[in-house]
């Protein structure tokens, strides 16, 4: 990981959290896998946290996930391309993703995010919402169940007027 610009106390108790659980994450956290030297041989990485079974580590990762992917943006090459899909987006929502996905475009990242509702962009001191759908190039929607979901994203969509012509036949 790219933690070496990082003060000490920005990630002071993350790291014996992230020692408990690594024996039990077959030690897919280790020094030996160099996010940067695996996105500039155009390598897939796949973060998939338990968050049921590792409740908090999800959030403590995800923070440290993006953190290396701020950093990375200094050291990748220019023009390289990273598709970054941040599934269950509820769990990495801060400040922090929201200032990647501000200038993702610029830094060549494509972002994907997914979520359930609406509600899953509120975090503890912040509404990510408005900001999150601002930053959006493309909506996909499945089935929304959730009523404030569902009018929030038709607002975002707008309003069409039509015209229906009907014809009758005897």
């Amino acid at each position: 990981m790219l933690t070496n610009n990082f003060a000490e106390k920005e990630i002071s108790g993350m790291i014996s959290k992230l020692d408990i659980t690594n024996m039990q994450l077959n030690n897919s956290l280790s020094k030996n896998n160099s996010l940067f030297e695996l996105i500039t041989k155009h390598k897939t990485i796949l973060f998939s946290i338990n968050s049921l079974k590792y409740p908090e580590l999800d959030s403590l990762a995800g923070k440290i996930i993006i953190q290396d992917l701020k950093e990375l943006t200094t050291l990748k090459p220019v023009n390289q391309k990273i598709n970054v899909v941040l599934d269950e987006f509820n769990v990495f929502a801060n400040e922090t993703i929201v200032n990647l996905i501000n200038k993702s475009r610029s830094f060549n990242y494509q972002c994907f995010l997914s979520f359930q509702t609406t509600n899953d962009l509120k975090t503890n001191n912040m509404n990510l919402t408005d900001t999150i759908f601002g930053n959006v190039s493309n909506i996909v929607c499945h089935n929304i169940k959730d009523p404030n979901t569902a009018e929030y994203v038709a607002s975002v969509f707008g309003t069409q007027e039509t015209e229906k012509i009907t014809h009758q036949l005897d």
